[in-house]
């Protein structure tokens, strides 16, 4: 689940594009051949870790961000951010964080600030994205508040439903991430329901149950990970 924070005042800097007559049009958005549709506009596809020196402390990004109006290194500038604090972003491991990812068009993603600026950025040099499906490999996964409770027996809003429950004070449900599948743009993701965390007990977890979930509801994570382990 996507980790609260304070928001502080947006520090960006806008640039005025002044344009005439002679001024070529902007490039056509450049298309991907990895595109992940999404359920909504608010629906994060995965995220981009910046590469590039190792976060110092001081909040500040290695180098600024220009987030453009288009997939286009001839866009208009939005904003330039120059602070972590200001974009919408989230931990990919122990103290590593990465900005959320909404949109994709290779190598431009399309990301947002907390004051709901959004804009493109190009993948740097050393950059690299995960997308939804590989994040969850190897993790420590749950299904969030925003699961209705509802396991199919299949990718198919059509299929058979179980409702195992199990979950925890947060409206947490322990799983294990399986399988992923994308059916007429809907992103769907095979787990195995949990009895207990894993971080519980001495042994193990039992699996309780297994089925397919949506990777979101409405705008929302179904599904999300401890970047720190137990």
């Amino acid at each position: 689940m996507p980790i609260s924070r304070r928001h502080l005042p947006l520090a960006l800097v806008a640039l005025v594009a002044c344009r005439d007559s002679s001024t070529p049009p902007p490039e056509s958005p450049v298309e991907t051949s990895t595109a992940i549709t999404v359920s909504g506009i608010d629906s994060m596809i995965g995220l981009l870790n910046l590469g590039g020196p190792v976060a110092d402390g001081s909040g500040l990004l290695a180098l600024p961000l220009q987030l453009r109006a288009a997939p286009s290194s001839t866009a208009d500038t939005i904003v330039t951010v120059t602070r972590w604090v200001d974009l919408i972003a989230e931990e990919i491991d122990y103290e590593v964080p990465a900005v959320v990812v909404w949109r994709d068009a290779n190598p431009w993603y399309l990301v947002s600030t907390h004051d709901s600026v959004r804009g493109w950025i190009e993948l740097p040099e050393g950059g690299a994205v995960t997308l939804i499906p590989q994040l969850f490999e190897n993790r420590l996964t749950y299904l969030t508040p925003a699961w209705d409770g509802r396991l199919f027996a299949a990718p198919d809003s059509s299929a058979e439903v179980t409702r195992p429950g199990g979950r925890d004070g947060d409206g947490q449900t322990s799983v294990e991430v399986r399988d992923s599948r994308m059916v007429d743009g809907t992103l769907w993701l095979r787990v195995a329901v949990h009895d207990r965390s894993p971080c519980e007990g001495t042994t193990p977890p039992r699996y309780v149950a297994d089925g397919w979930v949506k990777a979101w509801t409405g705008a929302r994570n179904t599904v999300w990970y401890y970047s720190r382990g137990c």
